[in-house]
């Protein structure tokens, strides 16, 4: 514990240095506030960075995420803190403002209460991610910019594939597996000839979680379909680490000798 606390601090500072790098750079005339940062390890999100405002902590200043995992990748932490900027541009000016912050507040509250939610990629944001991308390369802000560069994080989790039409593989992926879970992927095994795998690929994270009667994910990505492939005809399948379940009657008769 003592250790992680440690290795979060020195993420934080290294973090809060490339934060500055940035806001001197595209944001040093509206004199913003260093946001607020926190170093979280989540790898079932589907996030590497996340900015949130709330008022009731701070109504100047918001509140930058940072996946773990990208803190050891520099090129992929400089193109998240460039997203999550804008965002915080965009809620200090909207939010944070003197005069007109708390109403805009209060109806945004007002339209989520309703069922409704601003794009929090619109306008603002595409044009803030050309004048930085005018700078620093095309495409270097998407709204999922920071995606395609962390490709490892520091935790084994499951990937279970399975072939599919048109001679590619389909995919499903899951941290800690549920009960629901756990059966879903003996199913897939049994009836589908699937494989389990473990894997630190943070690619595979985009794609669909194993669900009871879920989906599972073709891929587009060529690189992807031959990572797959890979896996499925020349990888060493997991075991699954669990009990096998009973789902029907006849299970308990697999393996039972005659006359047992």
């Amino acid at each position: 514990m003592f250790l992680y606390k440690v290795e979060a601090a020195v993420s934080v500072m290294h973090v809060e240095a490339a934060i500055r790098k940035f806001m001197d750079r595209f944001f040093k005339e509206f004199n913003l506030p260093m946001p607020r940062i926190k170093i979280v390890n989540q790898i079932s999100s589907d996030w590497l960075g996340r900015t949130t405002y709330t008022p009731k902590i701070d109504p100047n200043n918001t509140t930058i995420e940072i996946q773990k995992r990208v803190t050891t990748d520099e090129k992929s932490l400089d193109r998240v803190i460039a997203h999550e900027l804008i965002h915080h541009f965009e809620l200090i000016a909207k939010f944070g403002h003197p005069e007109t912050g708390k109403d805009a507040w209060d109806k945004m509250l007002k339209l989520r209460k309703q069922g409704m939610r601003e794009d929090a990629h619109g306008k603002t944001f595409h044009e803030w991610a050309e004048k930085i991308n005018s700078v620093m390369g095309k495409d270097y802000v998407t709204e999922k910019s920071d995606m395609s560069y962390v490709t490892e994080v520091d935790k084994d989790f499951f990937v279970v594939v399975l072939p599919a039409t048109g001679n590619k593989y389909s995919y499903a992926w899951m941290v800690r597996p549920s009960r629901d879970q756990q059966i879903q992927v003996q199913k897939m095994i049994m009836d589908q000839k699937a494989k389990l795998f473990t894997t630190r690929d943070s690619r595979f994270t985009n794609g669909f979680k194993v669900k009871k009667f879920g989906p599972t994910g073709v891929p587009r990505d060529e690189e992807l379909q031959k990572t797959l492939k890979h896996m499925y005809d020349t990888g060493k399948p997991t075991e699954p680490p669990w009990a096998k379940l009973i789902t029907k009657i006849s299970d308990f008769y697999q393996g039972a000798q005659p006359g047992a």
